[in-house]
């Protein structure tokens, strides 16, 4: 059996921080599900989310969103 995910992470929307936390509790700071933010970790999502914002910022996509979720590690500092 899995261990629950209690890694801390920063959470941004676009270029707006939202704040640090778990994964539950971003969930509920960006307003989404859980599922959403377990799926902001993994490394297909930040290669989707950088070519999404690519095509933003050439014009061949309108912005229909706030942004994108995105999720930084926070390192664990060893005790």
């Amino acid at each position: 059996m899995s261990q629950p995910n209690r890694n801390i992470y920063t959470a941004y929307r676009g270029d707006t921080y939202l704040g640090e936390g778990t994964i539950d509790e971003i969930a509920v700071l960006a307003g989404v599900k859980r599922s959403t933010v377990q799926w902001c970790t993994r490394r297909t999502a930040a290669k989707r989310i950088e070519a999404r914002e690519r095509a933003w910022r050439e014009g061949r996509r309108k912005m229909p969103s706030k942004g994108s979720l995105i999720l930084i590690k926070v390192d664990d500092e060893e005790e």
